[in-house]
């Protein structure tokens, strides 16, 4: 589900990711169909009518999409910035707060070292 999703965002253990919870989270699942290695949704980087965008697990088990209608690609923070319309390289935070929100998990604060 989502908090071992968050949690293999974060280490380096894999994971066996199932799209389904993802694809329903960020509701994306109107108009998703199954694929034979995860989902079809509709792209949530376009305007799209039909399921164009694949969402599933890569080789280390982290999800990942590509849209073969623009070339969109991402990861799952990729697919909350999208669907939330965030810049993940401006707002990067605010991407890692609405996932964990959607996963039901608690973000700490995490200082470098001077």
């Amino acid at each position: 589900g989502w908090p071992h999703l968050l949690a293999t965002l974060v280490t380096d253990a894999p994971a066996t990711a199932d799209p389904s919870p993802v694809v329903a989270a960020l509701g994306l699942a109107k108009g998703a169909r199954p694929s034979p290695r995860g989902m079809m949704v509709r792209c949530p980087a376009h305007e799209d009518r039909t399921a164009s965008c694949s969402v599933r697990a890569g080789k280390d088990g982290t999800l990942i999409a590509v849209c073969h209608g623009c070339q969109w690609r991402g990861d799952v923070l990729g697919l909350v910035a999208a669907v939330r319309g965030l810049d993940p390289r401006r707002e990067f935070r605010r991407v890692l707060e609405e996932a964990a929100r959607l996963a039901g998990v608690t973000l700490r604060e995490v200082r470098r070292a001077a």
